[in-house]
């Protein structure tokens, strides 16, 4: 396989966007054991990653996860995995320390006909007018 300087993992903004679950894996390379890494894939087709622990408890990231991507509350004792694969779902991407995308948090996928997500200052300037300013 070519080693290609300059690849590396494409440029994400922090930011919701739509996107799927492409793949989940473990891993036992973490500082306090082992852990799960979710795979996503933008709509654009960039990928990004998030990480959760092994546990799938009610109050754990993964079991949230996993409820907002299948649209209800897993079944204890119930595979997943393949419900999950190939699913839709918005991702809430944030910029690590080092300054790369990661998975902050999963949401439940926008409903058919829904507006576009916008950023945070777009909904500020949309919602406060110019004539509305005190100043």
């Amino acid at each position: 396989m070519p080693m290609i300087v300059g690849g590396g993992e494409p440029n994400i903004a922090a930011g919701t966007y739509p996107g799927r679950l492409t793949g989940i894996r473990e891993s036992d390379a973490g500082e306090f054991g082992g852990f799960r890494i979710w795979e996503f894939s933008l709509d654009d087709g960039r990928p990004c990653d998030g990480a959760s622990s092994l546990g799938l408890g009610p109050k754990t990231k993964g079991y949230r996860w996993a409820a907002n991507i299948l649209g209800r509350p897993p079944v204890k004792g119930e595979d997943i995995e393949p419900l999950l694969i190939g699913k839709p779902c918005l991702l809430v991407v944030q910029l690590n320390m080092e300054g790369w995308p990661k998975v902050a948090e999963v949401m439940p996928p926008m409903a058919a006909g829904a507006p576009e997500p916008q950023p945070e200052q777009a909904r500020v300037t949309a919602a406060v007018g110019v004539d509305d300013l005190p100043f």
